[in-house]
């Protein structure tokens, strides 16, 4: 009894598994770009947010200090 096996480096299945290698980098290329945006967004709320806080801070500061000075001489 003989039985033919298929070879594991048989040719027919090369078109296959390269589709499917495209159609798993397309997949992973889909996700990184998603997370990429989503990574993106969320730095720039951060970025914007600290700005802001900072421009606030730096601009608070000296009328605080004027107060808290006055505020001092008066107890």
């Amino acid at each position: 009894m003989c039985v033919i096996m298929s070879d594991v480096f048989d040719d027919n299945n090369d078109n296959e598994d390269i589709e499917f290698a495209n159609r798993e980098w397309n997949k992973l290329n889909k996700s990184l770009q998603k997370d990429g945006f989503k990574d993106g967004i969320h730095e720039g709320r951060e970025t914007g947010l600290q700005k802001a806080f900072d421009l606030g801070y730096k601009l608070s500061f000296d009328p605080f200090l004027t107060i808290s000075s006055f505020e001092a001489i008066i107890e």
